[in-house]
Protein backbone atom coordinates (compact mmCIF):
# COMPACT_ATOMS: atom_id res chain seq x y z
CA UNK A 1 0.00 0.00 0.00
CA UNK A 2 2.82 2.45 0.79
CA UNK A 3 5.02 1.40 -2.10
CA UNK A 4 4.16 4.42 -4.32
CA UNK A 5 4.40 6.89 -1.40
CA UNK A 6 7.47 9.14 -1.52
CA UNK A 7 6.57 11.69 1.15
CA UNK A 8 5.16 11.06 4.62
CA UNK A 9 3.51 13.86 6.58
CA UNK A 10 3.19 13.20 10.30
CA UNK A 11 1.53 15.22 13.00
CA UNK A 12 4.14 15.55 15.75
CA UNK A 13 1.65 15.12 18.63
CA UNK A 14 0.41 11.56 18.51
CA UNK A 15 2.38 9.60 15.92
CA UNK A 16 5.78 10.83 17.18
CA UNK A 17 5.14 11.73 20.82
CA UNK A 18 2.61 12.81 23.39
CA UNK A 19 3.39 16.53 23.54
CA UNK A 20 1.41 17.27 26.69
CA UNK A 21 2.41 14.15 28.65
CA UNK A 22 4.72 16.10 30.99
CA UNK A 23 2.83 19.40 30.94
CA UNK A 24 -0.89 18.66 30.76
CA UNK A 25 -2.87 20.64 28.18
CA UNK A 26 -5.21 22.21 30.78
CA UNK A 27 -2.18 23.53 32.69
CA UNK A 28 -0.70 24.88 29.46
CA UNK A 29 -4.02 26.50 28.58
CA UNK A 30 -4.28 28.15 32.00
CA UNK A 31 -1.03 30.00 31.33
CA UNK A 32 -2.54 31.94 28.40
CA UNK A 33 -5.10 34.07 30.26
CA UNK A 34 -2.67 34.43 33.17
CA UNK A 35 -0.02 35.95 30.88
CA UNK A 36 -2.61 38.25 29.28
CA UNK A 37 -3.84 39.37 32.68
CA UNK A 38 -0.24 40.02 33.82
CA UNK A 39 0.20 42.22 30.74
CA UNK A 40 -3.01 44.09 31.56
CA UNK A 41 -4.74 42.96 28.36
CA UNK A 42 -7.61 40.97 29.87
CA UNK A 43 -9.04 40.06 33.24
CA UNK A 44 -8.91 36.47 34.33
CA UNK A 45 -12.27 34.74 33.84
CA UNK A 46 -14.33 33.91 36.92
CA UNK A 47 -15.06 30.34 35.88
CA UNK A 48 -12.90 27.51 34.62
CA UNK A 49 -10.63 28.17 31.65
CA UNK A 50 -10.97 26.18 28.39
CA UNK A 51 -8.61 23.20 28.81
CA UNK A 52 -7.54 22.93 25.15
CA UNK A 53 -4.77 25.48 24.46
CA UNK A 54 -5.61 25.80 20.74
CA UNK A 55 -9.33 26.21 21.42
CA UNK A 56 -8.48 28.86 23.99
CA UNK A 57 -6.24 30.66 21.49
CA UNK A 58 -9.14 30.70 19.00
CA UNK A 59 -11.42 32.05 21.72
CA UNK A 60 -8.92 34.80 22.58
CA UNK A 61 -8.68 35.66 18.89
CA UNK A 62 -12.47 36.04 18.70
CA UNK A 63 -12.99 37.90 21.98
CA UNK A 64 -9.71 39.79 22.56
CA UNK A 65 -8.16 40.38 19.15
CA UNK A 66 -5.68 42.88 20.64
CA UNK A 67 -4.25 40.12 22.85
CA UNK A 68 -3.87 37.34 20.29
CA UNK A 69 -0.22 38.16 19.47
CA UNK A 70 0.90 37.78 23.06
CA UNK A 71 -1.31 34.71 23.50
CA UNK A 72 0.25 33.10 20.43
CA UNK A 73 3.81 33.82 21.64
CA UNK A 74 2.92 32.51 25.09
CA UNK A 75 1.44 29.33 23.65
CA UNK A 76 4.52 28.78 21.46
CA UNK A 77 6.77 29.05 24.54
CA UNK A 78 4.52 26.73 26.55
CA UNK A 79 4.45 24.18 23.70
CA UNK A 80 8.25 24.30 23.45
CA UNK A 81 8.43 23.60 27.18
CA UNK A 82 5.93 20.75 26.81
CA UNK A 83 7.90 19.20 23.94
CA UNK A 84 11.01 19.05 26.15
CA UNK A 85 8.97 16.86 28.53
CA UNK A 86 7.12 14.91 25.82
CA UNK A 87 6.92 11.13 25.92
CA UNK A 88 7.69 9.21 22.70
CA UNK A 89 4.80 7.29 21.18
CA UNK A 90 5.44 3.53 21.31
CA UNK A 91 6.44 2.40 17.82
CA UNK A 92 6.89 5.96 16.57
CA UNK A 93 10.64 5.65 16.26
CA UNK A 94 10.21 2.48 14.16
CA UNK A 95 7.93 4.36 11.75
CA UNK A 96 10.44 7.22 11.42
CA UNK A 97 13.34 4.78 10.93
CA UNK A 98 11.41 2.71 8.34
CA UNK A 99 10.57 5.85 6.38
CA UNK A 100 14.18 7.03 6.41
CA UNK A 101 15.57 3.61 5.51
CA UNK A 102 13.15 3.23 2.60
CA UNK A 103 14.06 6.64 1.17
CA UNK A 104 10.78 8.32 2.03
CA UNK A 105 10.92 12.01 2.82
CA UNK A 106 9.53 12.89 6.24
CA UNK A 107 7.88 16.19 7.01
CA UNK A 108 5.88 17.44 9.96
CA UNK A 109 2.53 19.18 10.02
Amino acid sequence: MLRPVKHVLLDFDGPVCSVFAGLPAPEAAARLPASLADAGLIQLPDGPVEGDPLALLRQINEEHREAVGLADRTLAAVEAEAVRMAVPTPGGESVLRACAESGRCLDRE
